[in-house]
């Protein structure tokens, strides 16, 4: 169970490193994946939207939720778009979009399954506001807000 569980945030890491595009490179629509052979990265299905500044969460199903970020650099409009990564297909679905859109935003799966997105910033302004991804359901639903805006803001489930 528990090498199961690692392999997995292996994957999901590697996924997520894979994602991240900098202010500098070009936006992706093609989305490298860790490959089985050592060292390499291989093409997989392409992103309904490109977008870095993104979150990416791992769900329960082992599936990837891959919600907000931005189609350029500066203040502008973050995305309110999700989408959903396949591995086992290589493909990329749209899913609900969020209430609010966000870049840079923290993402964290709950015990229950479901997805904690909190903060971020749209405009270049941070945001308080907080949101929970229902996988069942492939809607989000604005929860409670923090008392402080926060963006690139680290989040684990504690026990």
């Amino acid at each position: 169970m528990r090498t199961n569980c690692f392999k997995r945030c292996v994957d999901i890491l590697k996924l997520v490193a894979s994602l991240q595009v900098t202010f500098a490179s070009f936006l992706m629509l093609a989305a490298p994946a860790w490959s089985q052979t050592p060292g390499t990265f291989s093409l997989t299905g392409s992103m309904s939207t490109p977008r870095f500044g993104q979150t990416a969460t791992l769900l329960a199903n082992g599936q990837v939720l891959v919600a907000g970020g931005v189609q350029q650099s500066g203040h502008v409009a973050a995305l309110q778009s999700a989408e959903i990564y396949d591995r086992a297909l290589g493909q990329f679905a749209p899913t609900g979009s969020l209430n609010q859109g966000r870049e840079n935003a923290t993402a964290v799966r709950l015990a229950s399954g479901q997805v904690l997105v909190i903060g971020g910033d749209s405009f270049g302004i941070s945001l308080n506001s907080a949101e929970i991804f229902d996988p069942a359901s492939g809607t989000f639903t604005p929860t409670g807000n923090m008392n402080t805006p926060r963006q690139n803001a680290a989040a684990w489930l504690l026990n």
